[in-house]
């Protein structure tokens, strides 16, 4: 039995929602060094309980791609922001780091996950704007700006290794982030979602 694309991303965020959540605490247990405090394990913990919960509620009335990403959008970009915020407001108040680490990454994915959900009625084609295609290119640079974020932090983990548990478990979660924010990337440039925002002319084949 062939999957429907709404089962087949049912699975995903129900996947990866759960992996976050999973990865989140047993940072939080594990962690001496980082993921240690209180903001940042709360965002982590809401942004997979947002993701489980659109994972919940998928079914089958989702039947095109914009349905399922006008939902995608509005979840997701909601979640990350809610994400950010906390790691924005715990580098904030936390005494020295990184300045670029602590409060310029994490406000630059608050102003991304504004964007996203922002745009979730765009997506679909219900809602009009003659700058439509602008909308699409923010929203297309939010995604990319976000996974590229995802790798940032991967690339700064690294020195990290070894001396913690929590290591792996804060490296699976980044890498969960990642491939959500490709599945949207790569969804806005389908057929269907183009064609509602006016990127080029023809109109999405019919399955």
């Amino acid at each position: 039995m062939k999957l429907t694309e709404a089962q087949m991303l049912k699975i995903l965020l129900l996947t990866i929602g759960l992996i976050v959540l999973a990865t989140t605490i047993w940072a939080s247990l594990q962690a001496e060094y980082f993921q240690d405090k209180a903001l940042q394990n709360m965002g982590g913990i809401v942004f997979g309980v947002m993701t489980v919960t659109l994972g919940l509620n998928l079914d089958n009335s989702y039947n095109t791609k914009a349905s399922l990403l006008t939902g995608f959008v509005l979840v997701i970009g909601t979640a990350y922001v809610t994400r950010e915020f906390c790691f924005l407001a715990a580098g904030l108040a936390e005494a020295g780091g990184s300045i670029i680490t602590s409060v310029i990454v994490p406000f630059i994915g608050v102003i991304m996950g504004f964007v996203l959900s922002w745009s979730s009625r765009y997506v679909s084609g219900r809602k009009k704007s003659k700058s439509i295609q602008s909308i699409w290119a923010m929203v297309v640079a939010s995604f990319a700006g976000i996974c590229i974020l995802m790798i940032y932090h991967i690339i700064q983990l690294i020195p990290l290794y070894g001396e913690t548990p929590a290591f792996f478990a804060v490296l699976i979660g980044y890498f969960c982030y990642l491939v959500l924010f490709i599945y949207g990337l790569y969804t806005m440039f389908s057929y269907e979602i183009k064609y509602n925002m006016k990127i080029g002319v023809k109109p999405a084949p019919e399955e």
